[in-house]
């Protein structure tokens, strides 16, 4: 402890791609541990092109969760002026849905019915937006390391915590989230 810098690993760099996804990678070690699913941390960060090998790697190993870590409704994601085309079925499978948290947060602190729309369209463009096995393969989550604690942005108020978590395990039931959007499941 006590660094105050990380090192900076060159992304695209063909020694640490095989590093990653090579025959004796780590990829390939783990799936061969029995690890099923993945989670890359600021998936962002990484070349579209290495997603796609990591992805492929992952499939021929027959496993087939890969969720990444993007903050913000994935299906608009630009990096560095590139669109990510993380719905293509070709990278990940799901990402980190913050954008659920986010509108748990904005239901419950909505001061009046027009926030309270303003956050119910929110989740309606991320369900319009997002393919439904997509959807389905996010790991909806109410708080991260990442992110400030739900008691603490609810003011401390354990009911306010408790409808919380009442959502966020609303939205991991199939139907979510045409049973509160009105709309007919496919």
């Amino acid at each position: 402890m006590g660094g105050t810098t990380l090192p900076e690993v060159n992304k695209s760099n063909a020694d640490y791609q095989n590093f990653i996804c090579g025959p004796d990678g780590v990829l390939a070690k783990w799936t061969r541990m029995h690890v099923d699913g993945w989670r890359l941390d600021v998936a962002d960060e990484l070349p579209m092109p290495f997603l796609r090998e990591i992805r492929e790697r992952l499939q021929n190993e027959d496993c087939h969760v890969l969720i990444g870590e993007v903050w913000e409704d994935a299906s608009h994601k630009f990096v560095n002026s590139e669109f990510r085309t993380y719905m293509a079925g070709d990278n990940l499978t799901g990402t980190m849905n913050y954008p659920v948290r986010n509108f748990i947060v904005s239901l419950l602190q909505a001061n009046n019915e027009t926030e309270e729309v303003a956050a119910l369209n929110d989740l309606e463009k991320l369900v319009e937006n997002y393919p439904k096995a997509f959807l389905e393969n996010c790991l909806n989550n109410i708080g991260t390391h990442d992110a400030a604690r739900i008691k603490t942005v609810l003011g401390g108020d354990e009911q306010l915590v408790a409808l919380a978590f009442g959502l966020l395990f609303f939205f991991l039931f199939p139907a979510f989230p045409t049973s509160i959007m009105g709309m007919k499941p496919a």
